[in-house]
This record gives C-alpha cells, structure tokens and sequence, in this order.
C-alpha cells in the first residue's frame, strides 16, 4: 500500500512540475519562423532568466536568431571612442538588461532611432572583442520603432 501511494506521488509531483512549463517558457524555439530564440514571446521570469543567460553564455548564443522588444538607448564610450547601441530588455517587474546591436551594412548614428524610442529588433547573435572586452552583439537588418 505504502509503495502504491509513493508511485502515485511521485507521478503527480511530475505530472505537476511539467504541467507549470508552457511553450512560450523555452529558452529556444527552433522553427518559428526562423527566430532561435523569442523573448517578445516570454513570460517576465523567462526573459529575465534568457537574457541573464545570453549575457553570461554568449558562446552559446552565437549565430542564433533572437527577437527583442525594448527601449533603444544609445551609450557613447569614451575609452573605445563610439557608441554602443542597446535594447533595454525589461521583464514586467524586474530588472532592465542592455543587449547591443548593430545595423548591417555600415550604418551611421542617424540611421538609429531616437534615445528612448520603443523598438522590436531581430537579429543574429555575435561576440566580438574590442578594447579587450568580449562584447556579445545581435546584428539586425532593420529596427522598428513602435508607436
């Protein structure tokens, strides 16, 4: 009786710990319309938890396609001599987090939308290195801004 009982708990505590997880609650969603990884489609813990992870493992985000909602915020680096472009990625109730980005195709400071504007980008996911600092980076084609 005691071993049936245990067996029964055991399968529910599974079936509860599987139950809790969605498919918009995966880090990767391969096949979707070419997006590796979509934190527009994330709960708040999720695209806290993805994008700390993309920041601390970026070996294992590169040449993944990522999709990002947040505020462009442009930030000019004395000791490199540019800007840095980020996506201020905010999960509702926690913590902003900075992902850069860069145009394609050499693009100038205009070709960015203004400080503070609420953009979508996608883009390829890269790591470079400047001033020896490694420096994750998603390159996009196009930002949009939205209204």
């Amino acid at each position: 009786m005691k071993k049936t009982l245990l067996v029964i708990l055991l399968l529910f505590l599974t079936l509860a710990l599987f139950a809790g997880c969605s498919e918009n609650d995966r880090a990767e969603n391969p096949g979707q319309g070419g997006i590796d990884v979509d934190l527009t489609a994330f709960s708040a813990s999720m695209i806290y938890a993805t994008v700390i992870d993309i920041l601390s493992n970026p070996e294992d985000y590169t040449g993944k396609t990522i999709k990002a909602a947040g505020i462009y915020e442009p930030i000019y680096f004395e000791g490199i001599g540019r800007f840095r472009h980020s996506i201020i990625v905010e999960a509702p109730g926690c913590c902003p987090h900075p992902i850069e980005f860069k145009l394609s195709g050499g693009a100038q400071l205009g070709d960015y939308p203004s400080a503070g504007a609420s953009i979508k980008i996608e883009g390829v996911f890269g790591i470079g290195e400047e001033a020896g600092f490694i420096l994750p980076y998603l390159t996009v084609d196009d930002v949009l801004v939205i209204e």
